[in-house]
């Protein structure tokens, strides 16, 4: 998906695990700003184009930066830097859970597009998708900008948690929608082996 899907879902997520969303709570900005930067950290691999574009196109993209396995790491890397803040300092471990929320959300959304992630790197490098959505999709990015608008205007968290449920029906038709393409196509193509939408 696109960055600036990325850091709505991030920031979404954030605002949904925290209990107060009124954007002038001063623990909550810290957590939003973390939440968000993490959420588009994973696509940092984008600079290893620049070392090799065929490699980073054949084999680096989504791979390193968007394994849970190293989910850790990077959320700790980017925890480090936010140490740097005051506010941050003041919940060290809250913090480090934003950068996790952060960077899982991130691979949840790359993991609907057909390109798929390496959810088990380094251990494996099979790739994991699951096909649903294009990499930008208007909807996703729609249904986030309003969820987070209408948070900080009303400051009620369960918009948050509508606005993700919203995006988890979609998510669902969509998948719905496309094992009905499948069984369609299979019945009118029965010598195919392996069909995909």
């Amino acid at each position: 998906m696109d960055t600036v899907t990325h850091v709505l879902l991030g920031t979404a997520c954030a605002v949904a695990v925290s209990k107060k969303p009124a954007w002038s709570d001063e623990s909550l900005r810290p957590r939003l700003l973390v939440a968000g930067i993490a959420a588009a950290f994973p696509d940092v691999d984008y600079l290893s184009f620049w070392i090799h574009p065929l490699l980073f196109l054949a084999d680096w993209h989504r791979t390193f930066t968007h394994s849970l396995v190293l989910l850790p790491v990077w959320a700790a890397v980017i925890w480090a830097a936010a140490m740097l803040w005051r506010s941050a300092r003041r919940q060290p471990i809250t913090i480090f859970m934003f950068c996790c929320l952060g960077i899982f959300s991130h691979i949840c959304l790359d993991l609907l597009t057909v390109y798929g992630v390496s959810l088990l790197y380094p251990l494996s490098e099979r790739q994991f998708s699951m096909g649903i959505v294009f990499v930008v999709d208007g909807i996703v990015t729609a249904t986030l900008a309003a969820t987070l608008l209408l948070t900080f205007l009303r400051a009620w968290r369960p918009y948050a948690a509508v606005g993700l449920s919203l995006l988890l029906a979609y998510f669902g038709s969509l998948w719905v929608m496309k094992h009905q393409a499948i069984e369609l196509a299979s019945e009118q193509l029965p010598e195919r082996y392996e069909l995909h939408a």
